[in-house]
């Protein structure tokens, strides 16, 4: 303390000297969790409710055409913490013999309207749709289903009558967010009792083979074998279809005139029926000097397909 000494009295000037150096603070109240783990207690069930759809058609590929293929139930058990289950990500795998990439995969359910899900290889992911959330201690539970249907274009490898089945387990498949209740490690694994199979549903018939030919000799036997393809939409054979298919010459750019002569042949006939959705002619001949395409029907399949590509137009030429 200094003392200065002044008329009328005595004025204390105090000097205060503050250390230099850090100050302390109060820790903050954090939790750090492990990733996919919440900060509650393990309390979350998940128990599948319902099989799949059997089958799922090629040519249904909207989201209203969806069918479900796996549904399950998330509740608590009672044991009230403090947090809700609130399930931020969820896996699938898909174990069928399907390409899971030519399937749009949905979930759908409380806080998940329709959230479409990607896939990685053979993996489904359904994240940042808003969260599935059971209210702490709710052991009621909530109801979700994974719906599917086919994309509108080939993504992947699947044929007629392959399989999407899906798998999951909930502990390792499931992450729920920090501020949630974790799940019970008794969570057992579960799937798809069986595949959905993909239906092909044929649409149209499409020449192959050797139709592409440029020209031919009169009455001469087309060169190789000629194929005629049920199809859908995306060309994808169908391989249930045993229907009888016809075939007649056309002209024209549209297809849409009666040729002058007469198409044959001796391998079966212009009326054959198809195994595994194909119809094949080795011997087939044209008795005119004409530039014709082929046309190709099915009245009997059901549905009846009427309208179709013809093949690509060839010269068949003299003597």
């Amino acid at each position: 303390m200094q003392q200065r000494i002044l008329q009328g009295g005595i004025i204390c000037v105090t000097v205060v000297v503050l250390a230099s150096g850090c100050i302390a603070q109060k820790p903050l109240d954090v939790t750090f969790t492990e990733g996919g783990k919440g900060a509650g207690i393990a309390s979350g069930l998940v128990e599948k409710t319902a099989t799949a759809t059997a089958t799922v058609s090629s040519i249904a590929n909207s989201i209203g055409s969806s069918v479900p293929i796996l549904e399950f139930t998330v509740k608590e058990n009672g044991s009230k913490d403090g947090y809700p289950l609130q399930i931020r990500e969820l896996r699938f795998t898909n174990i069928g013999t399907g390409d899971a990439a030519d399937f749009r995969f949905i979930l759908d359910g409380p806080g998940s309207n329709n959230t479409i899900g990607f896939s990685t290889g053979q993996t489904v992911v359904f994240r940042d749709f808003g969260d599935i959330i059971i209210p702490d201690g709710e052991t009621s539970g909530r109801t979700y289903q994974v719906k599917v249907h086919v994309r509108e274009n080939i993504q992947g490898i699947t044929t007629d009558n392959q399989t999407v089945q899906l798998k999951t387990s909930p502990t390792t498949d499931f992450d729920v967010t920090e501020t949630s209740s974790n799940l019970l490690s008794t969570n057992g694994a579960f799937q798809q009792t069986s595949g959905t199979v993909m239906q092909v549903v044929a649409t149209h018939l499409r020449g192959g083979g050797t139709f592409q030919f440029a020209t031919v000799a009169r009455n001469t036997d087309f060169p190789g074998t000629q194929t005629i393809y049920a199809q859908d939409v995306n060309q994808r054979v169908d391989k249930d279809f045993t229907y009888a298919i016809q075939l007649a010459p056309r002209t024209g750019a549209l297809c849409a005139s009666a040729a002058a002569g007469a198409l044959s042949s001796t391998d079966g006939g212009l009326n054959k029926a198809a195994v595994q959705g194909v119809a094949t002619w080795t011997d087939m001949k044209y008795d005119a000097i004409e530039t014709i395409k082929v046309y190709a029907t099915s009245p009997t399949a059901v549905p009846a397909i009427q309208v179709n590509e013809c093949t690509a137009g060839f010269d068949v030429t003299g003597p």
